[in-house]
């Protein structure tokens, strides 16, 4: 998975971490102050789940690796592109 953000100075940097994933490539946009507060409450103590159907539908991301009777589920939806 590939993780690139867009600066207002032109800059854009890159980050490439494995992930399972089947299906044709596909491009969302998404705020990254969403994406890290959903981090923050995690404190880096689970792999993540990302559920979602097309860059234009809310995408679902969940906890993995929690104890069962503790569920919730955190929904990102994607950025307009320009």
């Amino acid at each position: 998975m590939l993780f690139r953000s867009e600066s207002a100075k032109g800059e854009s940097p890159e980050e490439s971490i494995g992930a399972l994933y089947a299906g044709e490539p596909l491009a969302i946009g998404l705020s990254t102050p969403y994406i890290l507060d959903f981090l923050d409450v995690l404190g880096g103590a689970h792999s993540v789940s990302l559920a979602f159907k097309d860059g234009q539908s809310a995408m679902e991301m969940r906890p993995e690796g929690v104890d069962p009777n503790y569920r919730w589920r955190y929904l990102v939806m994607p950025r307009k592109s320009s």
